[in-house]
């Protein structure tokens, strides 16, 4: 009887919101009109009447004609900002409630804070309908049951009671139904949030963000945020909820979607999380690969291949021995030692290796190498090699034209007249030769002025006195005779193909010989993925971004080429070197059911710390085939029944592209199936086909994984990527091989 006394209450405080939204969203789509008829009105008019040749005035008018158009055209845009707020808020204004009592005021009633995705405020009576999930009093609702409370306010720190917490599910303006706190209300929702269908781009989380996702999100202090987490804990999600977060605190510090990039696997995953922000009502940001990055940093004419076709090449090594030489000559390109020897020799190229040549002008000796020298290696202190070079270019020319390059002229004309040929155009000969002599003199200069950070990368690999000159000291591979010759033949190669094991150093190197301005308005970097990094990498980013705040999102579990651990922190914040920083653990696996966390949980190393959401679903199915036909006709059959239960997505996931692309053709012709390849940019609904590197950070709601036999997945690695794969699945997880299983499958439970 109580329930429904408070449900019409809530009714008529869900009817009072949304008749006022109404209000708002009629009165902004007739002012939005009207400033459209004006806009098209005033450029037709200034068209027609506005001159914009001639003199002083006719320009001074042409101008504020366009600054009145530019001011109106803002206008337009900021009320279809507010008319797409409020369509939005229309369907759901809000999805949360707490009464909250500030000390002090316990002889008033409680405060009644709705919370939403955005703010409804009359701007009147600054009466607050609804208040951003972003504002400070909001993270009561996800930090604390009721009880007592403190929240950070500008002000300073509020403290406070919190009698009431309640949900509400509302859709198209209506209620369907609210509960409160005593039934573990934020449970609860996210238990029926993720009984729901997978959708092909990720959904915001808003309604069911858990205390430490919240104290992640809104981490204002740290510099560097690390967050290991994890699969389904949500990582990727609150990385992105704090973007919307920080846009929102921001306003006052002019912090801008441009000013924020999002360091991404690949273009695949930069599609699968491009709808959130606009979902939470922000900008999207900028989603960049580190191949993008390169591309556009180096101007380089080789054509980079990508990183998945270098993981294609590691997954499918024939023998142990190449395998292995492949993972070493990785790990040791991608390593801090590397990253010190390419240091060493900028600094060695810097005192010892730049071709100087004495510069002579009109008889005289203007400079010497070693005055060149000493001149470069000054400016090195306060800018990189190739602007040090170009003050010396500028240095030099300045002398050469304090000579007064019009006596050299005279004196080379009067030499001409000395040659009877030349006796009547000596001073046109004269000119000849002054063109001459200063092109001879550029060239000169040029040639020790010039870098070519490719040439020079060569140089360090092919010369093997030089490379281990350079690397004396340091601990090097086992194997470094066999994985320098490898990286010789690759980047001698008359293909311009570059491999992705060489880019990075080059990328590296490159920055460290021209520096970069590219990105110096980022102040705010967030990776995706992280553990599948190495120092080099995050030695390219402190460049890149050096005055950036960097939120690190990544699971040491989910590593597919190397082996990795909780040093790995600390050995990115050593790279990155911010002041302040902190490690926040997420343990809590929500995306799968909890028979499929439980399962996956075999292929971890340590799994102690791991917890599995409780949502119950069917255990996962593993199942032995004759031969390839046979599996094959076993994924068609386990598609369809997964299609017919309401399964809206379906991954199918094997080892390699080379596997998949195999499997393809034998099921193009039975299922609707997309293959998805390294080009892929675009996620679609259904029936999807890939290798595993390319399901990582994707979610399905039915998973089947292929050929999990003892050939194919039989060492750290391998069981590695059975937990990437595993732990991609939210209802139903199908594994299916033939001959012998893998070792780490348990025999009993094989159907």
């Amino acid at each position: 009887m109580e329930y429904e006394k408070e449900f019409l209450v809530e009714q008529q405080y869900l009817e009072k919101t949304c008749s006022f939204i109404k209000e708002n969203l009629t009165r902004e789509e007739a002012d939005c009109s009207d400033e459209k008829d004006q806009i098209i009105s005033a450029r037709k008019e200034m068209w027609e009447n506005v001159s914009f040749r001639g003199g002083f005035d006719n320009v001074v008018e042409a101008h504020q004609a366009l600054e009145s158009i530019q001011a109106q055209s803002a206008r337009y845009d900021a009320a279809h900002k507010r008319i797409d707020h409020y369509r939005q808020a229309l369907d759901c204004p809000y999805f949360a409630r707490i009464d909250f009592t500030e000390n002090g005021y316990e002889s008033y009633p409680a405060e009644k804070i709705y919370i939403g995705l955005s703010n409804i405020q009359d701007e009147e009576s600054y009466e607050t309908y609804v208040y951003d999930w972003r504002t400070p009093i909001a993270s009561l609702f996800y930090r604390y049951e009721p009880g007592k409370v403190e929240y950070q306010a500008p002000s300073g720190t509020i403290h406070g009671t919190v009698s009431l917490k309640r949900q509400y599910e509302i859709k198209n303006s209506t209620l369907n139904y609210f509960f409160d706190s005593d039934v573990n209300i934020m449970d609860n929702m996210l238990r029926e949030a993720l009984s729901h269908n997978a959708s092909p781009q990720m959904k915001s989380i808003v309604e069911t963000i858990q205390r430490q996702q919240d104290m992640i999100i809104r981490d204002t202090l740290n510099e560097l945020v690390f967050v290991q987490g994890v699969a389904g804990s949500g990582k990727t999600s609150v990385a992105l909820h704090r973007v919307a977060f920080l846009l929102y605190e921001g306003v006052t510090q002019k912090l801008y979607a441009n000013n924020i990039v999002i360091i991404s696997p690949n273009n695949l995953f930069g599609s699968y999380i491009s709808n959130v922000l606009p979902e939470l009502g922000e900008e999207n940001i900028a989603s960049l690969t580190f191949e993008a990055l390169f591309s556009k940093a180096c101007s380089t004419d080789f054509r980079l291949i990508p990183r998945s076709q270098l993981l294609e090449q590691m997954v499918c090594a024939n023998t142990k021995k190449e395998r292995e030489l492949l993972h070493e000559s990785v790990e040791f390109f991608s390593s801090e030692t590397f990253a010190q020897i390419l240091e060493r020799y900028i600094s060695y190229y810097i005192r010892r290796m730049i071709p100087y040549t004495d510069l002579y002008y009109n008889g005289k000796l203007l400079e010497t190498r070693e005055e060149m020298s000493a001149f470069v290696q000054k400016a090195c202190r306060r800018a990189p090699l190739d602007g040090a070079l170009k003050l010396l270019e500028k240095r030099l020319w300045t002398q050469i034209h304090k000579v007064r390059r019009e006596e050299r002229l005279k004196k080379l004309q009067n030499f001409s007249g000395t040659f009877i040929q030349h006796l009547y155009d000596k001073k046109q000969f004269g000119r000849l030769l002054s063109i001459k002599e200063c092109t001879r003199i550029k060239h000169q200069i040029k040639k020790f002025t010039t870098l070519d950070s490719m040439e020079l990368f060569q140089k360090l690999l092919c010369d093997r006195d030089l490379f281990f000159r350079m690397a004396k000291g340091l601990s090097l591979p086992e194997q470094m005779d066999e994985i320098l010759s490898l990286a010789q033949q690759r980047i001698t190669d008359p293909s311009p193909c570059l491999s992705y094991q060489d880019a990075m150093p080059l990328f590296y190197l490159h920055l460290g010989l021209f520096g970069t301005d590219l990105y110096s308005d980022i102040r705010q970097v967030v990776v995706d993925e992280a553990q599948d990094y190495y120092p080099m990498h995050f030695h390219i980013l402190k460049k890149l971004f050096p005055s950036a705040r960097y939120t690190i999102m990544g699971d040491y579990n989910q590593t597919i080429e190397k082996l990795e651990g909780p040093q790995f922190y600390r050995d990115t914040a050593k790279i990155l070197d911010k002041k302040t920083s902190c490690l926040i653990t997420l343990n809590k696996g929500f995306r799968c059911s909890y028979e499929i966390n439980e399962f996956s949980r075999r292929f971890l190393h340590d799994c102690t710390d791991m917890e599995s959401f409780d949502r119950h679903e069917q255990p996962p199915l593993l199942e032995q085939c004759d031969d390839r036909n046979k599996m094959a006709q076993r994924i068609v059959e386990l598609t369809r029944e997964y299609l017919g239960e309401g399964f809206a997505s379906i991954g199918i996931i094997c080892k390699s592209q080379k596997q998949a692309n195999q499997l393809h053709a034998l099921l193009k012709d039975q299922i609707p199936v997309h293959l998805m390849d390294i080009n892929q940019k675009e996620i679609f609904s259904g029936v999807m086909l890939m290798p595993v590197y390319m399901a990582k950070g994707l979610e399905f709601d039915a998973a089947i994984l292929c050929d999990v036999d003892d050939k194919n997945y039989r060492n750290d690695f391998d069981r590695q990527l059975l937990y990437v794969s595993c732990t991609r699945a939210l209802h139903r997880l199908a594994i299916l091989y033939t001959d012998k299983p893998s070792k780490y499958l348990k025999a009993e439970e094989i159907k």
